[in-house]
C-alpha cells in the first residue's frame, strides 16, 4: 500500500463517486479504480459499496477512511516541518476559492510561480461550505470566500483576514425600465425575472437580503454563464459582486447596465481564511503576503 492509495480513498469519500474523484485527482477513472481495488485486495476488505448512484463506505471502509485522514495529515505535517528547515522558498500550498474569484487567483498564482518555481501551488474552486470543511480537516491551507452571516458559526476556529469590501451590483438589460438609474432599489430589481450564478453566497443574498423586501422572481440558477447571458439578452436580470463582472462588462457595455444595489447590505466582504495555530512554511507566509498585496482589486467605478 502507498500514500497515493489513501489519498484516492479520501477523494472518493469526499466526492461520493469514482468519476468525480478521478477528476479531482486529475487521473483516469480506470487508474483510480484499479488503485482502490488493489488496496482492498491487500487489506482483504471492501472499502466502498459501488453502484450507479455512487460510492458509499462500508463499515470497514469508515475505519480505513479515518486512518487515511490521520496518515495524510501526519505526512503533511512532516513535509511542513521539512520545508520549515529549508532555506529556500519551497513546499506545497493548497488553496481553494469560490468560483467568482478564480480568475483573480490565477493571475496571482502565475506571478507567484514565476518568482518561486520551487513551490507547488494547487488552486481549485468550491463552495464556501466546502472550503471551510477542507480547512477544518486539514486538506486545505487557505480559502478565499465571501463572508456572510450563515457562515460565522463555522469560522470560530479560523483566522479571518479581510481582503476587500466589494459592491453588490445588478446587471440590467439596456432599454428596460431601470437600466439608466444610478442605483437600483431591491423592489426595482425584483420587478425583473432573475437568473443567478449558482453560488451559496448569491442564494443566501437572494433569500436573506433581497427576500426581506419582497418575493424575488427566480427564473433559474446555473453555473453556465452562456445560459445566464442569453437570459439577460431576453430581458432577465442578475446580480453579484462587482469584480465578478469586470471582464464581461468590457464586452457587454452596449447590452447591459451594471448598477449598484441601493441597500444597507449592499457590500460583500472577500476574506482569506485559515486554521488557527497552523504551522506555516515560508512559502505559505510569502503567498499570503502576496495575496493581501494584490487586493484591493479596485473600487467600484460604474464598471
Amino acid at each position: 500500500m502507498n500514500l497515493q492509495q489513501f489519498e484516492y480513498v479520501l477523494a472518493v469519500s469526499h466526492t461520493g463517486s469514482l468519476t468525480h474523484a478521478s477528476r479531482e485527482a486529475n487521473i483516469t477513472l480506470s487508474a483510480i479504480s484499479q488503485s482502490i481495488n488493489a488496496l482492498e485486495k491487500e487489506l482483504g476488505v471492501l472499502i466502498f459499496h459501488r453502484s450507479k448512484n455512487g460510492c458509499v463506505p462500508t463499515r470497514e471502509g469508515h475505519i480505513i477512511i479515518q486512518y487515511a485522514k490521520e496518515i495524510t495529515k501526519t505526512v503533511g505535517k512532516m513535509k511542513t516541518e521539512l520545508a520549515l528547515s529549508a532555506d529556500t522558498i519551497s513546499g506545497m500550498i493548497h488553496l481553494s476559492t469560490i468560483p467568482t474569484s478564480m480568475h483573480l487567483l490565477i493571475q496571482i498564482a502565475s506571478r507567484f510561480k514565476q518568482k518561486y518555481p520551487e513551490v507547488s501551488l494547487q488552486i481549485d474552486e468550491n463552495s464556501s461550505k466546502e472550503i471551510i470543511a477542507g480547512i477544518q480537516d486539514d486538506t486545505l491551507d487557505l480559502g478565499i470566500i465571501i463572508l456572510y452571516d450563515d457562515l460565522l458559526p463555522e469560522l470560530k476556529e479560523m483566522v479571518i483576514e479581510e481582503l476587500q469590501v466589494s459592491q453588490m451590483v445588478a446587471v440590467i438589460p439596456k432599454g428596460t425600465r431601470y437600466a439608466n438609474v444610478e442605483k437600483i432599489k431591491p423592489e426595482e430589481l425584483m420587478s425583473y425575472q432573475l437568473v443567478l450564478y449558482r453560488d451559496d453566497f448569491i442564494m443566501w443574498y437572494l433569500e436573506a437580503v433581497l427576500g426581506s423586501y419582497g418575493s424575488p422572481k427566480l427564473m433559474f440558477s446555473s453555473n453556465n454563464t452562456n445560459a445566464i447571458t442569453n437570459a439577460l439578452s431576453e430581458g432577465a436580470a442578475t446580480f453579484g459582486v462587482d469584480y465578478s463582472f469586470f471582464e464581461s462588462a468590457k464586452k457587454n457595455t452596449h447590452q447591459f447596465s451594471y448598477i449598484p444595489i441601493d441597500i444597507p447590505k449592499g457590500e460583500a466582504k472577500i476574506v482569506m481564511i485559515y486554521k488557527k495555530g497552523m504551522i506555516e512554511i515560508p512559502a505559505l507566509k510569502t503567498f499570503k503576503e502576496q495575496l493581501k498585496g494584490h487586493f484591493p482589486i479596485g473600487e467600484y467605478s460604474g464598471l
